[in-house]
Formats: structure tokens, C-alpha cells, sequence
């Protein structure tokens, strides 16, 4: 009887073992990579490989592996990143050395399949799109004065996310470790935050545009001030026609000396603005003409 339950006691204890062993094989993953119990959380993917090949890409949820046979290769981060780098002493046509700040807005893809390709093909995802994205700047920037740099600025950081997804394509299309027929990375957005030239470079800039500025604005007075010229001009054209044509017979001179009496009497109304001044002066037919201009305005007014 006793070795009986000596033998139960040991089969109860190879259980026991048996169980905490089975057990170890459960897993947690989280973005610190530490291995807990059971889940895989959302938004990840980790890599599984069994005795060194391969296995299957482990999502979100409850999992089993196999302990000293399995193992988890990587964890992915499947959320949108950014990585912000800068391109420096990039030439521009015009021969500046300038450097532009980039911010790269990027994923690994979440169908199945996808983050298993960019585990194998790609051995540092950030270096390697931050590696594409300097190369192909420095084929571009050096066509572009620094002036186009600055107004096509989005343009570019355009062109550059086209090149980096044909590049990325080609790389995955081409590679032996996967049959993907796209990229499994998604390049979401590429953006030129910053443009740096060189201080001395800024300052003549700044001199330039502000040069700029000011012969716009002259050229706006000196508009206004050709306008103003050709209005006073056109009054003073339509002012003697009615001359003319209200006194028949009357010399050029007249109706000149008759006009300049109409501007003098006009200018000491304005100054008088509104008071009674008496003004003295010129020959008999100009007042007459000027008091006739005067009686019709005042009875336009009475009829207004």
C-alpha cells in the first residue's frame, strides 16, 4: 500500500511538471518584446519560427508555442510611424549647400502575409527608408535652384514619395524571401518640413525679398500716381469743351484764362471749406463765365 501511494505521490509530481511545463509555452507580447502569458496585443504581429525556418506570422490573441522549439524571431509594430531626419549639405543647382528636414510617414501593411516579407527582405526598415529617401533627394535637389526649392517644395517631397514606393515595389517584387507582389511597407506620406540654407545665404534672402517688397510698392504709387495724372487730365479736357461749347466765338486764350479762373475759384472754396471768401481779380468776360458756371451749378443744386 505504501509503495502504491508512493507511486501516485510521484505520477501526481511528474503531472504537476508536465503542466508548468506545458505552461511555459504560453506567451504574452507586448512593444517592450518581454515575454509574459497568452496574448499578443492588438495593432502587433510577431514573427514565429520553429527550430530556425519559418512557421507562421502570430496576430493579436491567445497563442501556443512550443517550447525550445519554437520561438518568437520578432515583434512588429503594425501603427503608422514617423521618422523625422534631416538631409544635410544637399546642393542646389545654384551651388548652395542647404539642409532639408524630412518626416516620413510610414507602416508595415497588415494583410497577411505582408509583415513576414518586411521581417525577411528588409534587415532595418527605418535605415533603409531613410537610406532611399537621402538617395533619391540627391538626385533631385541638384536640378532645382534653391528659389524653385523653396516654391515647389511640396512638389518635391511628392516626387520623392512616388520614387520611394516604385523603389520599395521593385525591392519585394525582386526578392527570393518572399512572392509578394507589392511593397509590404506603406510609405504614407513624405514631407519637407524644414529648408535650411546657410545663415549668410538666409540673410541675402531675407535682403533680397525685402528689396523685392519695396519696388512693388513703388511701382504701386508710381501707378496711382499716373492715374491720378490722367484723371486730372481728362477733367481738365472735358472742363474747357464745356467752355467751348457754352461760349461761342471766344479765343483759345479766353477759354483758358476762363479755366484757370474756374481752378483759382475752386481752390479758395476748398480752402474756405464752406466759409464766404471774396475773391478779386480777372478781366470782365472770364467773371462772367465763371458766374455763369457758378448759377448753373447752384440751380442743378435747388434741382437735386
Amino acid at each position: 500500500m505504501a509503495i502504491l501511494e508512493t507511486i501516485q505521490g510521484i505520477l501526481l509530481a511528474m503531472w504537476i511538471a508536465i503542466v508548468l511545463f506545458l505552461l511555459s509555452g504560453f506567451f504574452f507580447i507586448d512593444d517592450k518584446k518581454k515575454i509574459r502569458v497568452f496574448i499578443v496585443r492588438e495593432q502587433s504581429a510577431a514573427i514565429m519560427e520553429r527550430l530556425g525556418k519559418f512557421k507562421r506570422e502570430v496576430r493579436p490573441g491567445l497563442h501556443w508555442k512550443i517550447p525550445f522549439v519554437d520561438r518568437i524571431a520578432a515583434i512588429l509594430n503594425l501603427r503608422v510611424l514617423s521618422l523625422n531626419f534631416s538631409a544635410e549639405h544637399t546642393r542646389t543647382k545654384d551651388e548652395v549647400l542647404v539642409d532639408l528636414n524630412f518626416s516620413v510617414q510610414w507602416r508595415i501593411r497588415n494583410e497577411r502575409g505582408m509583415p513576414s516579407a518586411a521581417y525577411y527582405v528588409l534587415s532595418d526598415l527605418q535605415a533603409q527608408i531613410k537610406s532611399m529617401v537621402l538617395d533619391t533627394t540627391r538626385t533631385l535637389i541638384p536640378d532645382t535652384t534653391l528659389d524653385n526649392l523653396f516654391t515647389r517644395k511640396n512638389d518635391i517631397a511628392k516626387e520623392v514619395e512616388s520614387k520611394i514606393k516604385t523603389l520599395m515595389d521593385g525591392i519585394f517584387k525582386e526578392s527570393p524571401a518572399t512572392e509578394a507582389q507589392i511593397s509590404a511597407i506603406d510609405i504614407i506620406k513624405v514631407l519637407i518640413e524644414d529648408i535650411n540654407p546657410p545663415e549668410a545665404v538666409a540673410e541675402a534672402m531675407n535682403a533680397i525679398e525685402a528689396e523685392k517688397r519695396q519696388t512693388i510698392a513703388a511701382k504701386s504709387r508710381a501707378e496711382n500716381e499716373r492715374r491720378l495724372k490722367v484723371a486730372d487730365a481728362e477733367a481738365m479736357r472735358d472742363a474747357i469743351k464745356t467752355i467751348r461749347e457754352d461760349n461761342q466765338g471766344m479765343s483759345e486764350r479766353e477759354i483758358l484764362a476762363a479755366f484757370l479762373e474756374m481752378q483759382r475759384l475752386e481752390t479758395w472754396r476748398t480752402m474756405g471749406a464752406g466759409k464766404t471768401v471774396l475773391i478779386a481779380g480777372g478781366d470782365p468776360i472770364t467773371r462772367g463765365i465763371v458766374a455763369g458756371n457758378e448759377a448753373t451749378r447752384e440751380g442743378q443744386g435747388r434741382a437735386d
